[in-house]
């Protein structure tokens, strides 16, 4: 029967020969410092971690991602696993009008380049933070009048995440994929168009609680004036003085004299002005506190890290190390649920599943699956079709079909039952205990412990040997009796209990 099942499971294919070495147990504090601050947990993420002394040693050192060597995006990007997102616009134009890659399709493969970074990256910091501003400073990755200039906007925020806030403001709003995204070459004196300056307000700095109102909108669009994108043609984005309007413009109890009609040194006046704001430094700090600590977090830690973002004149850094520090975040352990994004990712690291470079037919790679369990299981990367970015508490990701179809994906992938191809597993022994015979429940909990760091609870060691139609003090002789249908239990089990929805 055992054979039979291990058939059914699918052995993932090509595990890496080596034996990985067991890694070291992190305390309970570290753990939630890596669990807030990465995509999951992996054995070498636990190696760096106590090479630099601590969770918190860690989270400092990963503040300068520079710093830190990170060959397998590295090899991503030079290898170029996606060629069409390096190509210019107007090349990627002429691939859709001739067919061989539509836009919507690269936007595809951004979201699998962005997948397959969250699982491997040295860097895990910074692939947090790009994707809290990738979110806030939301441009679609398909949408049609930005994606053709949606990697390079990518990019931009990247080389942003860890700099200061009103650097990657006065940057990310006039970069074409938000032109284009929210037609702000289509604003132009006489002619305004509220898109972009509304979104500016409401979403990305003051909020509606500013009660900039109507007024405070039209003010705003008339400082973004003049940008220019010659979409669906050659895609060049440029500024056109005739377009921008001049004169006096007042905004948020702020005047703009604006006399000249190239008004760039103006918008990008203005961009810094909303990035310092008051109502713009609360806003950030709540969204931090949410992403980090908890769907309601306290008004005293978003008080201290508002105070911080403002003191550092929107030092991204500063504001994370007093987010850290503060006691709030230390009590949160617990408090944050995984998105659809979160746990695939996690559930690839915990595996040791590693995407290689896409070679195999499209629909059958690693990367192109991690992109399908993510949307299967509520959201892919940059489908949400609004300009608020995907939300970022329970209420929206745990419902009982997100549920359900997370209890099969972490049987599945584990098990390699999607057959994906250019993908390296860690060894299935390297699981396992060295030393035999072994308990049952000893077997269980060395497995859990080789997965997310931690020693699984009684109730999800018990359930494990059930499913076994095991008793807990049975006795396993050799690594070689736990049979991979084995495996594919006691792994489906122990990610699937409630804990490990909680990062």
């Amino acid at each position: 029967m055992s054979s039979q099942l291990a058939t059914r499971a699918g052995a993932p294919a090509a595990p890496v020969a080596a034996a990985v070495a067991a890694a070291p147990t992190l305390s309970s504090l570290d753990r939630h410092v890596v669990n807030r601050f990465s995509y999951g947990y992996s054995r070498d993420l636990a190696r760096q971690v106590a090479a630099a002394g601590g969770g918190r040693a860690w989270f400092l050192k990963q503040l300068s991602p520079g710093s830190i060597p990170d060959p397998a995006v590295a090899a991503m990007v030079s290898q170029r696993w996606f060629p069409v997102l390096h190509k210019s616009p107007s090349a990627q134009w002429k691939d859709h009008l001739s067919g061989r890659r539509k836009t919507w399709e690269a936007g595809w493969d951004l979201s699998r380049l962005s997948l397959a970074r969250k699982v491997v990256s040295n860097r895990q910091v910074h692939e947090v933070m790009a994707e809290f501003w990738l979110n806030h400073l939301y441009v679609p990755s398909g949408e049609d009048r930005s994606s053709v200039h949606r990697y390079a906007y990518e990019d931009l925020v990247r080389r942003h995440a860890l700099g200061r806030f009103s650097d990657l403001l006065a940057a990310a709003v006039v970069h074409p994929a938000m032109t284009g995204f929210l037609a702000n070459d289509e604003n132009h004196r006489g002619a305004l168009n509220e898109n972009l300056a509304r979104e500016l307000l409401e979403l990305h700095t003051v909020g509606v609680g500013a009660r900039y109102g109507e007024a405070g909108v039209q003010a705003s669009a008339r400082l973004l004036t003049g940008y220019t994108l010659d979409d669906f043609r050659t895609w060049r984005a440029g500024y056109d003085p005739r377009r921008h309007h001049v004169g006096a413009v007042r905004v948020l109890g702020r005047t703009f004299p604006n006399a000249g009609a190239d008004g760039r040194a103006t918008t990008q006046a203005y961009l810094r002005f909303l990035a310092m704001h008051d109502r713009t430094a609360a806003r950030i700090a709540r969204k931090l506190c949410v992403h980090f600590v908890s769907d309601q977090p306290s008004a005293r830690i978003v008080a201290a890290v508002k105070a911080a973002y403002l003191r550092s004149g929107s030092d991204v850094r500063t504001t994370l190390r007093a987010l850290v520090a503060h006691p709030d975040f230390a009590a949160s352990r617990g408090a944050k649920t995984r998105t659809p994004i979160e746990d695939v990712v996690a559930t690839a690291r915990a595996v040791g599943a590693v995407p290689t470079r896409p070679t195999a037919a499209e629909d059958s790679t690693f990367v192109s699956h991690l992109g399908w369990m993510a949307e299967d299981i509520g959201y892919r990367p940059y489908t949400w079709p609004r300009p608020d970015g995907p939300p970022d508490t329970a209420a929206a990701w745990t419902s009982a079909s997100r549920m359900l179809r997370t209890w099969e994906l972490r049987f599945a992938l584990p098990a390699g039952w999607w057959q994906s191809k250019n993908v390296r597993y860690a060894p299935r022994a390297s699981f396992l205990p060295t030393a035999w015979p072994r308990r049952v429940d000893e077997v269980v909990s060395h497995v859990g412990l080789q997965m997310v760091g931690v020693r699984p609870s009684p109730a999800a060691v018990q359930a494990a040997c059930r499913l076994l139609d095991k008793a807990p003090s049975d006795r396993i002789a050799r690594a070689a009796d736990v049979s991979e249908w084995d495996m594919v239990r006691i792994r489906g089990v122990l990610l699937n209990a409630p804990e490990n929805l909680m990062r």
